[in-house]
């Protein structure tokens, strides 16, 4: 037997098996002549080594199998992917599974095509969770709370101090082993009470430690409320059945994931986090994963279907993905200032007249070496003038290069060029930071916009993206359910009006964090907080 009738027979294999669990359609009504009449056929010569099996009518109509299934989003072999999706059922890693199946196959595939269908994997397990209606306890339950980081630093050391901090808050029923865990973006009063009431049964028996935030949490919906002092005891010394250690033991299991993974993107985190909790609370297994994923799919990814799955109402993203906050001044890798073409602050000061002249005018630039290491703030600002005066003061189309700048300096250029209207951008490669007044140099400058975004605040930067791929009418239906889908998974769930009455009830208001205006220059790798204080002082 050939080798392409082997690939055949296997990829036949693969697409009854599919057939079976739904993901893609037995059969369907030819719309030419309104029978059932489709049988596989191989559209590719026979010699060649590649074929492409699809349905074909007794009255010569064609239609690809793969129409209105998941897996109308890939070319790759429906044999392959499937083998994947095996691989994620049993919790491979990316970098595992490419090797697995090259030791398998002999053939390479792409990390993208694997990390992009993992992704998806996981959005359907966001869907299939229906987080919105988890709600555990009750009555004569016992459910332990608790909030815990995500990605602490180790020994309270190094650059990442200045990173926003990620916390997890979560929850677990004795009984029934039910939980629930939601990143959240503070750990106020406000923000974990509305989230008890939400997901917690009214008269559950809670436990949990001293946190102030639960000082009022008996009151939210008629609780039963012990407290242990983790300061103190693990154990509460009067009740020894009044602990939290069921909950930590979830936070070790929530967290395995990212330690063999050695961490996450922070945009992908309730991803993962969603995975885990659809995994736990199904009671899934390794055996029965794959199963239980391609139901999912078969609901979600309905081939029959000509409907996209209604978009959810979504909250708004994640404030921890925020890296930084208006008080904040971190001297640390800030490289492009951020330009609205809205705001007639970064708006050109060039006519529109002269634009033929930007064209026509000479492309090579002018470098310039006034900046030295010595220059404090006010010399590099008197320096900017100087140069604004001699080359853009009468109108001529320059762009100025800066070679050898340190990262305060391109900043500084950055809110100067600013304020004077001109495009100002720094190389990724080369560090160099160009000032232009030309109009052609626009592109370069919104171009700096785009990657200062996306690095600034990429969760809001992701979401605007989803969006407006959304607004494609050309997109089909498929496509669209999958980017409902990762908007979904990168939102933060809704709380209810319930739960927000009763906090106006409770008279706790959401009192947005604040925080203290600082200004922290990191010399080192190795610079503790206490250090940073000190060189403030």
């Amino acid at each position: 037997m050939s080798e392409k009738k082997v690939l055949i027979e296997k990829e036949i294999f693969v697409i009854n098996q599919l057939s079976d669990y739904n993901v893609i359609q037995k059969s369907t009504i030819c719309f030419n002549c309104n029978k059932k009449n489709f049988t596989l056929f191989d559209r590719k010569e026979s010699d060649s080594n590649k074929f492409l099996l699809t349905w074909r009518c007794s009255c010569g109509q064609y239609k690809a199998i793969r129409d209105g299934s998941f897996f109308s989003m890939y070319k790759t072999p429906l044999s392959e992917l499937i083998l994947f999706i095996r691989f994620w059922a049993v919790q491979l890693s990316i970098s595992k599974s490419i090797d697995l199946f090259k030791q398998m196959t002999g053939q390479t595939i792409t990390r993208k095509i694997v990390g992009l269908l993992y992704l998806r994997l996981r959005n359907i397990c966001t869907r299939a969770l229906d987080k919105k209606n988890i709600r555990i306890g009750g009555q004569g339950h016992i459910v332990e709370i608790d909030e815990s980081m995500l990605a602490r630093v180790k020994h309270n050391v190094g650059k990442d101090l200045a990173r926003a901090q990620v916390w997890m808050f979560g929850m677990i029923c004795r009984s029934d082993d039910l939980c629930y865990i939601e990143i959240v973006p503070d750990r106020t009063q406000y923000t974990l009470l509305r989230i008890c009431y939400d997901h917690i049964k009214p008269e559950s028996t809670i436990f949990s430690d001293t946190w102030s935030s639960y000082s009022k949490l008996s009151e939210v919906n008629n609780y039963t409320h012990e407290q242990v002092n983790h300061k103190y005891n693990f154990v509460s010394p009067t009740n020894s059945n009044v602990h939290s250690n069921r909950v930590e033991s979830l936070w070790r299991q929530a967290k395995q994931k990212f330690k063999d993974m050695h961490g996450c993107d922070r945009l992908y985190l309730s991803s993962y986090i969603d995975e885990f909790l659809w995994r736990h609370n199904n009671k899934i297994t390794r055996e029965n994963a794959f199963e239980r994923i391609m139901r999912a799919m078969s609901e979600i990814y309905d081939p029959y279907s000509t409907k996209v799955v209604p978009e959810l109402i979504l909250n708004e993203p994640p404030i921890h993905l925020e890296e930084k906050s208006e008080n904040d001044t971190l001297e640390i890798n800030v490289e492009e200032e951020s330009f609205d073409p809205k705001d007639s602050h970064y708006s050109s000061s060039l006519p529109m007249e002269d634009f033929n002249k930007s064209i026509l005018m000479s492309s090579i630039p002018i470098y310039v070496n006034i900046f030295t290491e010595n220059d404090t703030e006010l010399d590099v600002s008197n320096k900017f003038k100087e140069i604004t005066r001699e080359y853009f003061s009468d109108g001529t189309l320059n762009r100025i290069i800066f070679k050898g700048l340190t990262s305060a300096k391109r900043r500084q250029l950055h809110l100067l060029s600013s304020d004077a209207n001109l495009y100002h951008w720094t190389n990724r490669n080369n560090k160099e930071f160009n000032l232009s007044n030309r109009v052609d140099d626009a592109l370069c400058h919104a171009k700096a916009q785009e990657r200062h975004k996306a690095k600034e605040n990429p969760l809001n930067f992701k979401l605007d993206n989803l969006n407006l791929q959304l607004q494609n009418l050309d997109l089909n239906n498929v496509k669209k359910t999958a980017l409902v889908l990762e908007k979904e998974a990168l939102s933060l769930p809704v709380t209810s009006v319930e739960a927000n009455n009763r906090m106006a009830e409770m008279k706790i208001s959401n009192k947005e964090r604040t925080k203290k205006s600082k200004e922290i220059v990191f010399f080192s790798p190795r610079v503790t907080r206490s250090r940073a204080k000190n060189q403030n002082n």
